[in-house]
């Protein structure tokens, strides 16, 4: 009777607040455990998310050949194989130019290294040569005082791209499961959960597959049309090493609003550098105009309604995804928030419903 009357008179905000909090603090703890297995697990979790995205690519692929009877394995092989050319070729066109442009920028950044010098003399900076030198100097004399740990970023570096390669040879193998095995994988899934609920899960996870398919086809034409649109006008305004940059906004759109950011910021520096503030202002206004027409045009038309995200939750998921896993993360934290996003938005509707 004590107990209860103590409950009576705790104030109704009060034990509100108290029944909330405890479980945002289970929640939190939730997460905190997730986050903590997957920062542990990077190189398991990682392949395995990037295999789920080429497998929702090539997997319509592959099912229209295996529609004309060809076998899944055949079929699953035959278009591995044909990606891999796709990619290698590109490479091997791409890079040799990359190579070139590098190669004959080089008369051009040492001018331009004296041109940037001169300008940093000039108010409002009033920097003098000399300060300049004194200040490489400093840095060659840091490079040289630090040449042990320098040495084991090296071998960490080394180590580092070992792993890169494991998780990328992970990564095509369990893509290739993916794609091979789909329905059998997923209906063993769907059997672990009871009968009743096997018809929401797997509209859900059916509803969260589109919506992967839709963000890596919808990101991939779009970083093409970036690319292709700010190489052009790149190239018309005479700025140099036009095809790395191009590139370069192609990898950057697969991290949306700050890879797009970054990879535009590193085009109109460049212009500043080599040639000067207005053809710099020029290269921003065309990025900020294709910027708009993918914000506006493209990713409505190409994505459609598969993938609607708020600026702001794909800056935190990015930043989310940097946090846990690096670059890796950073590309993969926008299509997991948006399929996560797709199904769960169902599973509330058959709730509400």
């Amino acid at each position: 009777m004590k107990a209860a009357r103590g409950e009576r008179d705790v104030p109704p905000l009060l034990a509100w607040a108290a029944a909330v909090s405890w479980r945002l603090l289970v929640v939190a703890a939730a997460i905190s455990v997730v986050g903590f297995l997957v920062a542990r697990l990077t190189l398991v979790v990682v392949p395995t998310l990037i295999a789920l995205l080429l497998a929702s690519v090539l997997h319509p692929v592959v099912a229209r050949l295996t529609s004309r009877r060809v076998p899944p394995a055949v079929a699953t092989v035959a278009v591995f194989i044909a990606v891999v050319l796709a990619v290698g070729a590109g490479i091997a066109f791409v890079a040799p130019a990359v190579a070139a442009e590098v190669r004959e920028a080089g008369p051009t950044l040492s001018t331009t290294q004296n041109g940037l010098a001169g300008w940093l003399e000039d108010e409002p900076f009033g920097i003098s040569r000399s300060d300049i030198d004194d200040y490489i100097d400093r840095i060659g004399e840091q490079v040289a005082a630090n040449r042990g740990r320098i040495a084991s970023g090296v071998l960490g570096a080394a180590a580092g791209f070992v792993q890169i390669v494991a998780a990328t040879a992970l990564a095509i193998v369990l893509a290739f499961f993916f794609v091979k095995d789909r329905d059998r994988l997923w209906g063993w899934i769907l059997d672990q959960f009871p009968r009743n609920r096997r018809d929401d899960v797997g509209e859900a996870g059916r509803r969260a597959w589109e919506a992967m398919q839709g963000y890596v086809r919808g990101i991939t034409i779009i970083a093409f049309v970036d690319a292709i649109l700010i190489g052009i006008a790149l190239v018309i305004v005479g700025v140099p090493l036009a095809l790395p940059l191009a590139v370069l906004v192609f990898l950057g759109a697969f991290v949306p609003i700050i890879g797009a950011f970054v990879s535009g910021l590193m085009a109109v520096a460049v212009a500043l550098i080599t040639l000067g503030p207005a053809e710099a202002a020029i290269i921003a206004l065309v990025i900020t105009g294709i910027q708009q027409l993918e914000g506006n045009i493209l990713q409505p038309v190409v994505m459609g309604h598969t993938v609607k995200l708020h600026p702001v939750v794909i800056l935190v998921a990015v930043a989310s995804g940097v946090i846990i896993a690096g670059i890796a993360g950073a590309f993969l934290a926008v299509p997991m928030v948006a399929t996560a996003t797709s199904a769960g938005s169902y599973l509330k509707e058959q709730r509400e419903s």
